[in-house]
């Protein structure tokens, strides 16, 4: 990418045609982002590049306007250019890389999840153009984190699917790799956790360069296995995928550093200087703003596990205004449930009341689980047995579909201190299928060859064998034929292609 960059630059310093130097600083900024120069130098390279394409193309000029408004926002009528963009309607390619580049601009303090949504919602109007230009783009990102951040699940999930079948069928491996780690943070959303290890999973075994490795999986991975409960497993991947090498200060890298701080929390060992040091990472660039929520909150039980109560009330306090603002039930409801974790005891069934109802509108399935089993066990310490286990055995079971095996656990010694046993499940057959072998058996059972399968997920036709043998011994079968039954389904993975398969 360094050599690319250097002929782009090249190109805009020698090229004699206004419209060749704009088109090799727009392809320039997909390379270095934000990070490679400084923000006034390129908002002026920018300004001065759409002043010498007048009118010759409109098109240029939307995406070069895009990322003036990204980098201007210090310069004089920032405010009003912003205003002019987010009018925008989303009818071409370049309006729609202006509305993307535009949500990441909106998400500030006081920002409002409808008002990053419709951004986003007409960006996807062009979203085949977005995904021409990659998913590592800051239009694509723009665009399906605005919906992800704003709760839209389903448009998320669609304009993601969209770019992994482009990224198949291009054998993008760095596209391919990307769209799935965006996938898995939807699904970490919805408390998909199994969905959401095994697209990161399979995001990480995609070979890219190792420029791009963190801006993969490994965030999600990290994730999803501290939700699940595995702990060990979460600290052996962080010294596999990170180890002891740095993190660069590159906006997307902070999610990383935001996911150790969360594993080592999970652990019970409350890293305090890691989420600082993500706070630090995101103040060089911005205020903080609702997508950080979640991470406040859990910031704010690990200081209070540390004995600093006033941090963890300051945390809370400024991610009810975030949430306040911001609207969606699930960002409230986060926010009343660390309330009631954090806060006096006295407040805490009706905090946790309040949080449980708020998320039940909400597509946040495993915090609407962590409520329902906290509001089950406050109300059984209050004496209040037979009210306790309707929420218990609710959380429980959405528990259990998360594969939140630690939270259902103690769910289930809750049921047992208020008189309800439940039986404990033995996994097997199909349940007992890790996510990235379902993935491969559901491949297999629709049809795919071995070398299908292995182009399809970016892993080699070795991993694939090495997969199905797993498989066949989990599910007690010889054979491709006894998958479909084997699996009670020929589901076809979501988002998937193979070459020359209808998948």
């Amino acid at each position: 990418m360094t050599a690319a960059r250097d002929h782009l630059e090249q190109a805009q310093r020698t090229a004699e045609d206004p419209v060749t130097r704009a088109r090799a600083l727009a392809i320039s900024c997909q390379f270095e982002g934000p990070g490679h120069r400084d923000r006034s130098t390129m908002a002026h390279l920018m300004a001065t590049a759409v002043d010498e394409l007048g009118d010759r193309d409109r098109e240029l000029a939307l995406r070069l306007q895009a990322w003036t408004l990204f980098f201007g926002r210090a310069e004089p009528g920032h405010a009003a250019s912003v205003k002019a963009g987010a009018a925008l309607a989303g009818d071409t390619p370049g309006e729609a890389v202006v509305l993307a580049h535009l949500v990441f601009l909106h998400m500030r303090p006081g920002a409002r999840a409808d008002e990053v949504a419709a951004l986003a919602e007409r960006a996807a109007r062009q979203v085949d153009a977005l995904i021409e230009d990659g998913t590592a783009s800051l239009s694509f990102s723009g665009m399906a984190l605005g919906l992800r951040w704003a709760d839209r699940m389903d448009a998320a999930e669609r304009v993601i699917d969209r770019a992994i079948t482009v990224a198949c069928r291009r054998g993008s491996a760095i596209d391919y790799g990307i769209a799935l780690g965006l996938r898995a943070s939807v699904y970490l959303r919805r408390g998909m956790l199994g969905e959401a290890e095994a697209d990161a999973r399979a995001a990480i075994a995609a070979g890219v360069e190792e420029s791009w490795h963190f801006a993969r999986g490994v965030g999600p991975l990290l994730e999803s296995l501290a939700a699940q409960g595995r702990t060990d497993d979460a600290m052996c991947t962080l010294e596999t995928e990170i180890g002891d090498r740095e993190i660069s200060d590159l906006p997307a890298m902070t999610a990383v550093v935001l996911a150790q701080a969360q594993v080592y929390a999970a652990c019970g060992d409350h890293a305090i200087a890691i989420f600082e040091d993500a706070v630090t990472r995101r103040n060089r660039i911005d205020p903080p703003s609702a997508s950080w929520i979640g991470d406040m909150l859990t910031a704010g039980e690990s200081y209070q596990a540390l004995g600093n109560a006033e941090t963890a009330q300051s945390l809370v306090a400024e991610a009810l205004a975030l949430a306040r603002a911001w609207g969606t039930p699930g960002a409230l409801g986060e926010v009343r449930h660390a309330q009631a974790r954090l806060g006096p005891p006295g407040d805490r069934i009706e905090l946790l009341r309040d949080s449980v109802e708020l998320l039940e509108r909400s597509p946040a399935r495993l915090v609407h689980a962590r409520a329902l089993v906290d509001l089950g066990g406050a109300l059984r310490r209050a004496g209040h047995r037979s009210d306790s286990r309707d929420p218990l055995r609710a959380g429980y079971e959405m528990a259990k579909r998360c594969r939140a095996e630690r939270l259902a656990e103690t769910a289930r010694q809750e049921l047992a201190t208020s008189g309800v046993r439940l039986r404990r499940e033995r996994l097997t057959g199909a349940e007992s299928l890790t996510p990235s072998e379902r993935r491969i058996a559901d491949f297999a059972a629709a049809g795919s060859s071995n070398a299908e399968i292995a182009q399809a997920l970016f892993v080699t036709i070795k991993t694939v064998e090495a997969h199905l043998t797993q498989i066949y011994r989990k599910l007690d079968i010889t054979s491709r034929r006894d998958l479909g039954r084997a699996l009670g389904t020929l589901s076809i993975p979501r988002g998937s292609s193979a070459a020359g398969t209808q998948l």
